[in-house]
């Protein structure tokens, strides 16, 4: 049994002494060993992806005596593994890295390869990866109906959310996290998971029965509008992609028994337990404005008419720090980055070639019953030349089918007026016409032929910022180039450490315009569609 209150003061006399805290989890995310000695570590924190860590350590220290971290870790005895137990721990058991700095969020890692070499009676070096807590959203299947645990009847086709993305990402996953753990709660799918943050709804919650949570807690930063279809998806293959496009960063953090209560109005945590969540960077461009301006960023309007058309404007609603702050860090760097500014290409998108599957419905059955009627008229024709004669009907019906093409075309107004006379045609795209695909294929093109900047920096130094305390994963900060103050994202914040030198920090800042962009969200949404369609093909064929 674990004493959290005198663990929690070991960990704050490490830091204090050492700048952080670096120890061995068990499977149950249990402390079980700290580590004190290693050649070189990295653990990094990336944008809307998992933070893959790495460490190097020695496997004898300078008195001899083995690197007890090293023995931790493997587990088991290399020279003595005729023992089958000793082999299932070593190639199964769960283990984690964890480390804590001051004042700032705690990073674990899941190890996932453990690499010794040289040596005689103990690996010379050992060199150690690892996931941090975000992978679990790889390994999450997101039921068509979460409510309904048979593998065998469904109550439904699929489970399909609209709304912001961040509240479509917390109901999903959220929801699903419940069936998985706690399915009593989902008796009825939409008793309490539809209002997920609504705090009367987490009464029979057992938070002793959920390892992993999501957080019901909304940012209160609102995010692109989008529609999610899940049907058996794993969550991350499912949401990344209205994440990449709505500029959403999920989060998984491991809480330890002493640490505040993320979510006290709702439950209270008792054991270790990773928390998911979800936070909105949305912003369109690096554009900031001018030095002594406020900040500032681009925003697309779209049309209301035509649904395609779209215009830029400057929006001065700040993008919150991770601490609720508006953004302040500015950098300046000895010399401007490489910057691409990129022009649109094209203004008009046509869409179709294929008719719409109720008109091909139409069509072939129309062909088809008519002649049966006509073979039915006729007399002294045998059964077995009357079926000879429908086969035929039924071939010419599908052949019939997407004869009569469709076509939908998509102008952007305000592209074709800058473009003039010198502009490009159009360009295509296969689809469905008189359908939402078609407009979701006119986005993707258009997206596909965007102008727009794009620059991304690399900071070695954050002095005087101090990452996590000034800034986080994900934040905006500035760049001053060239007159101007440039928007970024903190797209990776890696922790590094080497004995004998001061806790360090890797930066690299992102480019936002691949950030809160409708069209890769809605051509997002299609593709989602698409692989629904395909799953429903795959079923039927087998």
């Amino acid at each position: 049994m674990v004493d959290w209150v005198a663990h929690k003061a070991h960990r704050e006399r490490i830091m204090d002494t050492h700048g952080q805290w670096v120890g061995i989890l068990d499977r149950d995310w249990n402390p079980i060993l700290d580590i004190e000695d290693w050649q070189s570590a990295d653990w990094p924190g990336v944008f809307a992806d998992t933070g893959s860590m790495k460490m190097t350590f020695d496997g004898l220290l300078e008195d001899g005596s083995r690197n007890p971290a090293v023995e931790a870790l493997l587990m088991s005895d290399l020279g003595n593994l005729d023992d089958p137990s000793s082999m299932e721990q070593l190639f199964h058991s769960g283990i984690h890295i964890a480390v804590e700095r001051p004042g700032l969020k705690r990073r674990v890692y899941r190890v996932l390869d453990l690499t010794p070499e040289g040596g005689q009676d103990f690996p010379r070096l050992m060199e150690v990866t690892g996931l941090d807590l975000v992978e679990h959203l790889k390994h999450l299947p997101s039921w068509a109906d979460p409510s309904n645990r048979s593998k065998i009847v469904q109550l439904q086709f699929a489970d399909i959310q609209q709304g912001s993305a961040e509240d479509v990402s917390r109901k999903i996953v959220g929801r699903n996290l419940i069936g998985y753990q706690q399915p009593s709660l989902l008796a009825n799918m939409f008793s309490w998971t539809d209002p997920y943050g609504n705090t009367e709804e987490w009464s029979r919650f057992n938070p002793n029965l959920h390892s992993v949570i999501c957080s019901p807690i909304k940012s209160g930063i609102p995010s692109e509008w989008t529609v999610v279809s899940a049907r058996w998806d794993n969550a991350w293959d499912l949401l990344k992609a209205t994440w990449d496009a709505a500029g959403i960063l999920p989060t998984a953090e491991l809480w330890f028994p002493g640490d505040l209560q993320p979510f006290p109005s709702y439950t209270t945590l008792q054991l270790p337990t990773v928390v998911i969540n979800f936070k909105p960077r949305s912003t369109v461009t690096g554009a900031a404005g001018l030095l002594g301006q406020g900040w500032n960023h681009l925003t697309r309007i779209i049309d209301s008419d035509d649904k395609i058309t779209t215009v830029l404007g400057f929006d001065d609603a700040p993008i919150p720090t991770a601490d609720g702050r508006d953004p302040w860090v500015v950098f300046d760097l000895p010399e401007a980055p490489r910057m691409n500014i990129r022009k649109s290409t094209d203004h008009t998108f046509l869409v179709g070639g294929k008719s719409p599957k109720g008109l091909n419905d139409v069509i072939e059955v129309g062909i088809k019953t008519t002649i049966a009627a006509v073979v039915s008229m006729i007399p002294m024709i045998g059964p077995p030349i009357a079926e000879i004669i429908k086969g035929g009907g039924e071939l010419l019906g599908k052949l019939a089918a997407d004869r009569f093409l469709n076509l939908n075309e998509f102008t952007d107004r305000a592209r074709k007026q800058y473009h003039g006379r010198s502009g490009y045609i159009s360009v295509s795209k296969p689809g469905e016409a008189n359908s939402t695909e078609a407009l979701q294929k006119a986005w993707q093109a258009k997206t596909e032929t965007a102008g727009g900047l794009s620059v991304e920096f690399i900071v070695d130094d954050p002095y005087p910022y101090l990452p996590g305390r000034d800034f986080d994963l994900g934040d905006v900060v500035g760049v001053r180039a060239w007159g101007a103050i440039w928007a970024a994202y903190i797209s990776e914040l890696s922790w590094v450490s080497e004995p004998g030198r001061a806790v360090g920090w890797r930066i690299r800042l992102g480019n936002l315009s691949a950030l809160a962009d409708p069209e890769a969200l809605l051509a997002a949404n299609a593709a989602t569609v698409r692989s629904v369609v395909g799953r429903l093909t795959t079923s039927v064929n087998s």
